[in-house]
């Protein structure tokens, strides 16, 4: 089910940096992204999230992201 999940996610984020200029038209400027990155900045934005979009499904779907989250576990036992 993982690899699934994660072939959606490659696709969601392919598409959103396929598709960024059209999103950019339809959604318009995000003020803080254009603050943040300067001119051109909401576009810059939408192709960061799909980044981080691929890189977690590429996670997901080679059971990393279970892995990578898992340790945090050993701080929140309350073992001393």
């Amino acid at each position: 089910m993982d690899i699934l999940y994660g072939l959606l996610g490659l696709a969601l984020g392919f598409s959103l940096i396929k598709y960024r200029f059209y999103l950019y038209k339809t959604m318009g400027k995000w003020s803080f992204a254009e603050r943040f990155f300067g001119t051109g900045g909401t576009i810059t934005a939408i192709v960061i999230i799909a980044f981080i979009v691929i890189g977690f499904s590429f996670m997901l779907m080679f059971g990393q992201l279970d892995t990578a989250f898992s340790g945090a576990s050993k701080y929140t036992k309350g073992d001393t």
